[in-house]
This record gives C-alpha cells, sequence and structure tokens, in this order.
C-alpha cells in the first residue's frame, strides 16, 4: 500500500496596500505579514499592489501588476483584478490555497469566483460596513475573523449570514507594554520628546 499525501496548505494575504505607507492599515497588514512568514515560511505570500523590498525584507511577496498597479487603481478596478489574478495563480498551484483578507472588496469578489476554482477564504473583518459588499463578503467566507466581540455580536443582529466566525484579536501585543516605565516606553517606541495623547 502506497502512502496517501496530502497537498501542503498555502496561506495567501491578499491586499492591494502599497508600500512605502505611513497608513495604519497597510503597516498592520505588514506586521500581520511578518507574523504570518514567522510561523508559515514559504508557505505564506503576501500580495500587495506596490512593494518596497527594504520594508518588505523577509517577507514572501509579491506585486503582481507592477506599474499597471496605478493604472487599474485609477479605473477603480483594483478588487476585481487581483482577485483574477489570485484565482489564477490557485489554479495552478498544487497545494491547499487559503485566501486571507481584510478587505471585504476583495473578499466579495472571491467568493463570486470561488465556485469556479478550489480555495478557502479565510475574512478578518475590522469594522462596520453595510450593503451588497458586507453581505456578499461574509457569506461567501469560509470562516469570518472578528477583533472584538461587539463586531461579531453587531454583524449576528444585523443577521448577516455566515459559515463559521469567532474573535480573535490582533490589534496589540500586549507583553510589549506590561513592565515598562513611562519613560522606558517612549525610549523603546522612539517617543523621546513627543508629545502623546493616551
Amino acid at each position: 500500500m502506497g502512502r496517501s499525501r496530502t497537498r501542503p496548505t498555502k496561506v495567501v494575504y491578499l491586499s492591494t496596500f502599497e508600500y512605502p505607507s505611513m497608513h495604519a492599515h497597510p503597516l498592520h497588514a505588514l506586521f500581520m505579514a511578518r507574523a504570518f512568514t514567522a510561523l508559515l515560511g514559504t508557505q505564506f505570500l503576501f500580495v500587495v499592489g506596490k512593494e518596497d523590498t527594504n520594508i518588505l525584507s523577509g517577507v514572501p511577496v509579491t506585486a503582481p501588476f507592477g506599474r499597471l498597479h496605478s493604472v487599474i487603481k485609477f479605473l477603480h478596478l483594483r478588487s476585481l483584478f487581483y482577485v483574477l489574478w489570485f484565482a489564477m495563480y490557485s489554479a495552478f498551484r498544487s497545494a491547499n490555497i487559503i485566501l486571507f483578507t481584510n478587505d471585504l472588496s476583495l473578499a466579495a469578489y472571491a467568493s463570486l469566483v470561488k465556485p469556479f476554482f478550489s480555495f478557502r477564504v479565510l475574512l478578518e473583518v475590522h469594522g462596520k460596513a453595510s450593503g451588497w459588499v458586507t453581505a456578499r463578503a461574509v457569506q461567501g467566507a469560509d470562516r469570518v475573523i472578528f477583533v472584538t466581540q461587539e463586531l461579531q455580536n453587531e454583524f449576528k443582529k444585523e443577521a448577516y449570514v455566515m459559515k463559521d466566525s469567532l474573535v480573535l484579536g490582533n490589534a496589540v501585543d500586549a507583553a510589549l507594554f506590561s513592565n515598562a516605565s513611562g519613560t522606558n516606553l517612549r525610549e523603546r517606541l522612539t517617543l523621546n520628546g513627543m508629545f502623546v495623547i493616551a
């Protein structure tokens, strides 16, 4: 009897973020991509709109449209083009592919093409949105992750249909702040001389 071989699982974090960036959402995604890389190594891929090799050093990354990204962005077709790229990417891989995203539009389009391809969608929800895009995104996802219990409760109250959901906060590493004095913390976060509103 031969051994049955299971296909490896690959996680693809699908985004249209551009680097460098000073905006919170792309920076949050960058730290998540680094954490995914530490856990999964080459079984992880971070898809971005524009990459900076210094900032994304050590993270398996691709910017599939290169300079065309600006044109796609101008035409407001990012979500559609990136999901179609991902669908083709997943079709030619000998691995179980999980699409991870926290972009409702990407998740909504992915749910429309998913029946024709072999991948699963893991959607992380950071905030409340309404309308067709939100409904399609959460309904089509194989699992929805909420970053707070309140968000999950709100979606359930609004009667959004979901296959599976859970709460998993990921915003802060509490260990960074547990034993730090005000002065020490300012030094570690390079905030010396800055006015901080807490």
